[in-house]
C-alpha cells in the first residue's frame, strides 16, 4: 500500500507538477524579456512599493491557534482509546465532537485567565 502512495504521489508529480511548472517558468520568462526596459523598471518600483506597503501594515498572520487546535484533538483522541484507531473506520459525528471538545477546552483554559485579567483591569479603572 506504501508502495502504492508513492508510485501515485511521484506520477503524479511527473505528470502534473513538472509540465505545469515548466509551462508557467517559460511563459513567466517569455513575457518578461519581451517587455521593454521602462516597463521592467515601472513592475519592479510597483512591487518594491506593495512590500515596503506590506511590511508596513504585517502582522504575524495565523499564529499559533491551528498547532493548538491539532495537538489538542491529539490528546482528546488519545484519552478516549482511539489513537490506534483508523479513521475511516470512526464516523464523522466523532470528530465532530472532538472539535467541541477542543473548543470547550481552549475555552476553558483561556477563558477562564482572561476573565480574570479582565476583572482586575475593571476593579483596577474603578
Amino acid at each position: 500500500m506504501q508502495r502504492f502512495l508513492i508510485l501515485v504521489i511521484l506520477l503524479e508529480f511527473l505528470k502534473v507538477v513538472l509540465p505545469a511548472g515548466a509551462y508557467f517558468g517559460i511563459t513567466g520568462f517569455l513575457w518578461w524579456s519581451k517587455l521593454n526596459n521602462e516597463d521592467k523598471e515601472e513592475l519592479k518600483s510597483k512591487w518594491k512599493k506593495e512590500e515596503e506597503k506590506e511590511k508596513k501594515y504585517r502582522r504575524n498572520v495565523g499564529g499559533g491557534w491551528g498547532g493548538l487546535v491539532f495537538f489538542l484533538s491529539l490528546i482528546i483522541i488519545f484519552i478516549d482509546g482511539n489513537w490506534d484507531t483508523a479513521i475511516a473506520s470512526l464516523p464523522f459525528s466523532y470528530y465532530v465532537f472532538v472539535c467541541f471538545w477542543v473548543a470547550f477546552w481552549a475555552a476553558i483554559v483561556f477563558g477562564i485567565p482572561f476573565l480574570i485579567v479582565i476583572y482586575w483591569l475593571s476593579r483596577k479603572i474603578d
